[in-house]
Parts: structure tokens; sequence; C-alpha cells
């Protein structure tokens, strides 16, 4: 029985590739394996939930006529997407697959976000999009994405994408020259949500894209909502035209939450999950994740299922003795980089927060310059891994203050001498 369907799905595949051109099947089809035919329905595999919806939107009727051809029936075309996608999706969700509204702890720093949310959510008059909220990674942006989403009251007609997964969909549009039904099936949504639109730095056509799609959908009165690690403002590299759509709607700090309602937050996400934690207990797990909520939520999953392994109490000695072994050995790049800015900020006499932070100050200006030069030339750290330990920064931002300092260094010897002296330092330190 799978010899003949393997057969027919080749029959179909090579039916495909001449309808649509090795460029789109390559594109579209590739990867796409069938599972199974049963009372008429033939079911096919997708490797990621944007080449599903793809596939729906664009093929759905041209793979169901060729089946139909390859089989000798009348058949229906079901598309699934492989669980090995839908499972990493899912990692990264704090409490599990329910990001809504219900499941988000809303604290005092989230407030304005919530209301805001809520309020384009529901569709109420007036309007503010595009709503822009940033903050920085584990805050619970994307939680909120998909909340908005679920909690419209036009849900059938809002759409949630990544920067990525829109700048995948624009591209291959322009790939198989359909641009203008790649726009038309945007516009056919009234609520738009783009998570991590930072992405879209130094993506000209595509920011310039999204702007445009944001200014037709709020002309026929629709709604947006776009996520960014940083305000608008401050994403180098990304269009001017698109940064000045976004800042003509509403947008708004989601601050990171203090260490108390960190804590809460992994109780109130363990306890939805079935686990009562002590007070204690997640204070020593998170007192020793200064990261995201994220990454403490990972660790506490950790050390619930090494206690249980171990048959031991889960405590706050057990805390502290299996720590090393639940969130790794520390990465020598990371000691690297706190050690180099632990010398530059001391050699300058700044603030090491400062530095970090998105302040510009000219007096911090060249301490970060030095700092992405020693992490980039001396420590071999790549543009995303040195903007990660300054804050956050995209790698489009690090790459103009390292070209910045390279033409500092031309007309000044003396910083030179400075760098020789950090990497020496640090050289020292690291042996």
């Amino acid at each position: 029985m799978m010899d003949l369907l393997n057969d027919t799905w080749m029959r179909l595949r090579d039916s495909l590739a001449r309808d649509l051109g090795d460029r789109a099947f390559t594109l579209w089809f590739r990867d796409v394996r069938v599972l199974g035919l049963a009372r008429s329905v033939l079911t096919l595999e997708t490797p990621t939930p944007d080449a599903r919806a793809w596939i729906a939107q664009n093929y759905s009727d041209l793979v169901a006529r060729r089946a139909s051809e390859a089989i000798g029936a009348p058949v229906r075309v079901e598309l699934r997407v492989a669980r090995d996608a839908v499972s990493a999706n899912d990692d990264d969700e704090i409490g599990g697959p329910s990001r809504v509204f219900s499941t988000f702890l809303a604290t005092p720093r989230s407030e304005i976000c919530l209301r805001i949310l809520r309020w384009t959510a529901a569709g109420r008059s007036p309007s503010f999009s595009p709503v822009v909220i940033f903050g920085s990674e584990g805050v619970g942006k994307s939680h909120l994405a998909s909340a908005v989403v679920a909690a419209a009251s036009f849900s059938d007609r809002a759409l949630l994408l990544t920067a990525d997964a829109f700048t995948a969909r624009f591209t291959a549009s322009m790939k198989v020259r359909r641009l203008a039904e790649f726009r038309d099936s945007l516009l056919r949504h009234r609520l738009l949500v783009i998570d991590g639109v930072e992405q879209l730095a130094s993506r000209a056509a595509t920011a310039r894209e999204l702007g445009s799609h944001l200014q037709a959908l709020h002309a026929q009165g629709g709604r947006a909502v776009v996520m960014s690690r940083h305000h608008p403002n401050e994403i180098n590299g990304l269009d001017a035209r698109l940064v000045s759509m976004l800042v003509s709607g509403y947008t708004t700090l989601l601050d990171a939450p203090g260490h108390e309602e960190r804590c809460e937050i992994i109780r109130s996400v363990m306890r939805r999950a079935g686990r009562d934690l002590s007070t204690d207990v997640v204070h020593a797990i998170v007192s020793s994740e200064s990261t995201s909520i994220a990454r403490a939520l990972r660790i506490t999953k950790k050390m619930v299922a090494v206690a249980a392994a171990f048959g031991e109490p889960l405590d706050p000695a057990f805390v502290e003795k299996h720590r090393p072994g639940a969130t790794g050995a520390p990465d020598p790049r990371s000691r690297a980089a706190e050690t180099a800015i632990g010398i530059v900020c001391d050699r300058f006499q700044v603030d090491t927060d400062a530095v970090r932070s998105k302040r510009k100050i000219p007096v911090l200006a060249i301490p970060r310059e030095v700092i992405v030069w020693v992490l980039r030339e001396h420590a071999g750290m790549t543009l995303r891994e040195v903007g990660s330990c300054l804050g956050g920064r995209s790698h489009t931002s690090i790459h103009i203050m390292q070209m910045k300092f390279a033409a500092r260094m031309a007309t000044d010897a003396g910083l030179t001498l400075v760098v020789e002296e950090v990497a020496r330092r640090l050289g020292s330190v690291e042996g």
C-alpha cells in the first residue's frame, strides 16, 4: 500500500514541478512528505507552519486537482505541520500553548501594555494603530502577540507573523511573481501582529513593504500591533519610512519585571503545570538567573525533573548543588565579554550598566566602541554575540560601532594603545 502511495506521490510531485517551475516547486514542495490516503483525503506534511499556510492559501486547488488526476478519483488534500516544527515552537512558550491574556501574569509594569492591547483586540475606537510594544528579551512580548490575536473580536481575520516569516513570504512572492496576491492576502486580515520587527534592520525592501502594508491596512480601518526589542527610533538600519509609520501610532515599553515579580511569574506558571513550588526554591533559582524569564523557567523545569529522578526533595540546598548541571557550564565567550566590559569601564571610569544601556551619552561612545573592537578582534565573537552582551543591541548597531572605531584609530594612535592595554589585561585574566 505504501509503495503505491509513494508512486502516486512521485507522479503528483512531477506534475506540480511542471506546473510551478523549478524555483517555486523547490521553495515550497521539496520537503513536503506524503503521510497517507484514506476516505478520499490525501494527507501531506509540510516542514514549517509558514509552508503550510502558503501552500494552503496559494496552491491548495492545484494540489487537489493534480492529486485527483494522479489517483484517478476525486480527493481532498489535508496539510499538516511536521511534529518537530510544532514542538520547537512550543518549547519557546512560557506556560505551554495557552498564550492568552488570562495566562499572562500582569504586573504594574505591564498594565499599560495590557490595556492598550485589549482595547485593540476588542476593535474599539479610537484606534491607536500601529501599537508598538518594545522591551528586552524574555519579558513576554511573544506571549502578548499571541494573546492579542486569540482575543481579537475578529479572530478569523487576525494574523500573527514573526518578522522573519513576513520576510519569507514577501521574498517568496517576489520570486514567483505573485506579489499582488501576497498583498491582497494580507489585506484580508483586519488585524496584523508582527513579532520581532528589529529583525528587519538592513532589510530595506522588506521594511518598506511592511511600512506600505501598515499604511494600506490603516486606510481600510484595520489595525496593527508590532513587537520589538527596541524603540523604533533606536533600531539602527531600520527603514526611515517604516520607523515614521511605527511611531505615528502608540508606542509603549513592556518593562522587565522585578525580582519578586519574576518569582511570582515562575510560581504561577509551574502552579498551572501542577507543581506548587515553595517561595524559597523559586527565589534560589531566579536569583541565579539574570537572563530572561523563559530561561529561568527552563532551569526550573530541569530542577524539578532532576529532583524527581534522584528522589530528593527540591529545596534551596538542592538548587545550589545542582545548579551547574541544570544551567550548563559557563560560556567562555560570555566570561570574556564580562571581563572585557569590566576592564574597559574601569579604564574609562564609567558605569557598566550605563555602557549596556541604550542611553546616547557622548562619554559612553568610545568605551562602547573599545568593547566592541576588543570582543570582535581579540575574542573572536560574532556581531550578534557582542550585541547580546551590550544590552541586546542589533548586529547592525555593533557593526557600525566597529567601523566608527576603526576610523577613530586611524587618526588617533592613543586609541590603539588603549586597545592593546585592554587586550593584554584580558589575556592575563583569562590565562
